[in-house]
């Protein structure tokens, strides 16, 4: 991994694939930058139209792996990593979590299956303090609440539901959640770009079965390209994704940042398809903001962070 690090008085900061960034504040940075390719990955795959999700996913996905395996084998990284079930358990929980989000999608309104699933965040923290004993501090439960509160205002979900959709919809939710906490666990072990090859391969595998059952839509040079794209981001986010938990101490101090998705998007929205805001979209995205600023900004005066330099790998 390529890594410059430089001292600025009491401050220091890093370069990482030429993102500069403050070495104290590694975790949150990096997920932030994950939830923007979130947005983009989900932008593009909106402009690819004709084309069915599963096909979509799927050759996404191979030509991401393709990408990442050719990386890991000129760096010399263990193809294969070191503890495998559970590098397999990662990546069939996430592709399993999107899936289930999907479909639940299909079956109810985008806002309300983005409202639900967007709880990941919470079920992370009722599993890591329940299950592991991870202290769960007042400053970060406001900023969820916040930040929920900030999606449910940007979607503006309609209450016209069925039970089994909402179901769906939490169980992606709560595998998603689950997912994220064993690439927490996994930082212990493995390299970011292990993890990645196995969510992708997991991901291409995962959806032949529907490009079986269904009909494959012979895409276009233009469609081809954005599929690319697709996989080149999909990479970039699953490693981001990756290096946030490595860099965080506990997996609630970053999980909460991927929400700020959703402001992407809207903006995103905005800009390139035209879409419309009013007073409730602003004050739903102010909310967004002002919850990265309590948990990211606001810390105690007698923390104190250690930049420390590391060989570059």
């Amino acid at each position: 991994m390529s890594k410059i690090s430089m001292h600025m008085g009491p401050m220091c900061i890093e370069i990482y694939y030429g993102v500069i960034i403050m070495a104290n504040k590694k975790g949150p940075i990096y997920m932030l930058i994950t939830a923007f390719f979130f947005s983009l990955i989900s932008t593009i795959s909106k402009m690819i139209q004709g084309i069915p999700l599963t096909e979509k996913l799927f050759i996404s996905s191979f030509l991401g792996f393709i990408i990442i395996f050719i990386y890991n084998l000129v760096n010399k990284v263990k193809i294969l990593g070191n503890n495998k079930k559970l590098l397999f358990l990662r990546g069939f929980l996430g592709v399993v979590g999107l899936f289930l989000f999907h479909f639940s999608v299909s079956k109810m309104s985008l806002s309300i299956a983005t409202v639900l699933y967007k709880t990941t965040p919470i079920f992370v923290l009722v599993i890591s303090a329940v299950f592991f004993n991870e202290k769960v501090s007042k400053k970060l439960v406001v900023a969820l609440m916040l930040v929920f509160t900030g999606t449910v205002l940007l979607t503006r979900p309609s209450l016209n539901i069925k039970l089994l959709p909402v179901i769906t919809a939490l169980t992606a939710a709560i595998i998603t959640a689950v997912a994220y906490i064993v690439v927490s666990e996994l930082k212990k072990t493995e390299e970011p770009t292990t993890l990645v090859l196995y969510y992708l391969l997991c991901s291409a595998v995962f959806m032949l079965p529907g490009i079986g059952t269904g009909t494959w839509i012979v895409p276009t040079t233009s469609d081809i390209f954005l599929m690319l794209l697709m996989g080149i981001l999909t990479v970039l986010s699953q490693l981001f994704l990756n290096l946030s938990y490595r860099n965080a101490a506990t997996v609630n101090d970053v999980t909460i940042y991927l929400n700020v998705e959703i402001f992407f998007s809207f903006l995103i929205d905005l800009i390139i398809f035209k879409g419309s805001f009013d007073i409730i979209s602003i004050i739903g995205g102010a909310l967004i903001i002002i919850a990265i600023y309590i948990v990211l900004f606001r810390e105690n005066d007698d923390e104190e962070k250690e930049c420390i330099e590391t060989p570059s790998s």
